[in-house]
């Protein structure tokens, strides 16, 4: 699901000149309310599995498992991206 949101809204421009602010702008809020959304599903199962496996104390545990670093990084990262979402040209925005 997350792909598809993704290249959909690839091809989504809000600012285009040629077009009326009807389908962009709605398909638009459309994508930035589903990030959202897929953000929180992704943060939900990341802490479900970093609290019944361990994140990192036992040989078991969740950052044991290369998908899960995987998933740990892109989390980590999608949090940074909707914390800074806000913060137009800010230093922290290269993070």
């Amino acid at each position: 699901m997350g792909s598809i949101k993704l290249a959909f809204s690839t091809y989504i421009d809000p600012n285009c000149p040629i077009c009326d602010d009807g389908f962009n702008g709605t398909a638009f809020w459309i994508t930035e309310k589903l990030d959202y959304v897929f953000n929180t599903i992704y943060f939900i199962e990341f802490f479900i599995k970093a609290i019944t496996m361990g994140l990192v104390v036992d040989k078991n545990c969740y950052l044991s498992v290369g998908w899960n670093k995987l998933d740990f990084i892109i989390v980590v990262s999608s949090a940074n991206e909707m914390l800074l979402a806000g913060d137009e040209g800010g230093e922290l925005e290269i993070l």
